[in-house]
C-alpha cells in the first residue's frame, strides 16, 4: 500500500515496516507534518504507534521551515518500536543528525547511511 502527500511517499512494506520517502528539495514545515501525521494514524487505525518499525529516507535536500521548532522535534513524536533515518544528502544528513540528537523519544531513533542497514536494524527490534 502506498500514499502519497505533497512529494512524500508513504508505504507499508511487505515485512511491515512504515516507510516514508521525502522527495528532494522538500519544504517541510508544521502543515505538511501534521498531514503526514494523519496518514500514519489512518494507516495504524488510532494515535498508537507503539507497534510501528518507521523508515524515514529523504532523496535528497530539504528546506526546513521555521513553524517546525521544538514542537515538532519534542513534543509531537509519538512511541514506537524503532525510527531509523537514512539520507542520501550530506547536509540533509548532517541535519538529521543533529535533530535525532535532540528529539525525546521514548523509543530508539538511528541514523543510517544506506536503507538496507536501517531495515536489518529495524527487523532486530
Amino acid at each position: 500500500m502506498q500514499n502519497k502527500i505533497k512529494g512524500v511517499k508513504i508505504t507499508v512494506l511487505e515485512n511491515g515496516l512504515l516507510k516514508t520517502t521525502y522527495a528532494d528539495s522538500c519544504v517541510i514545515n508544521a502543515n505538511y507534518l501534521e498531514d503526514i501525521r494523519s496518514e500514519y494514524t489512518r494507516l495504524a487505525g488510532g494515535e498508537d504507534l507503539s507497534q510501528t518499525k518507521l523508515l524515514i529516507v529523504f532523496e535528497g535536500t530539504m528546506d526546513v521551515s521555521r513553524d517546525i521548532g521544538e514542537r515538532y522535534l519534542t513534543e509531537r513524536v509519538r512511541p514506537k518500536i524503532g525510527e531509523a533515518l537514512v539520507a542520501k544528502n550530506k547536509q540533509t544528513a548532517e541535519y538529521l543528525k543533529g535533530a535525532s540528537a535532540v528529539m525525546k523519544t521514548s523509543h530508539p531513533v538511528q541514523f543510517f547511511d544506506n536503507e538496507e542497514d536501517a531495515e536489518n536494524w529495524l527487523l532486530s527490534l
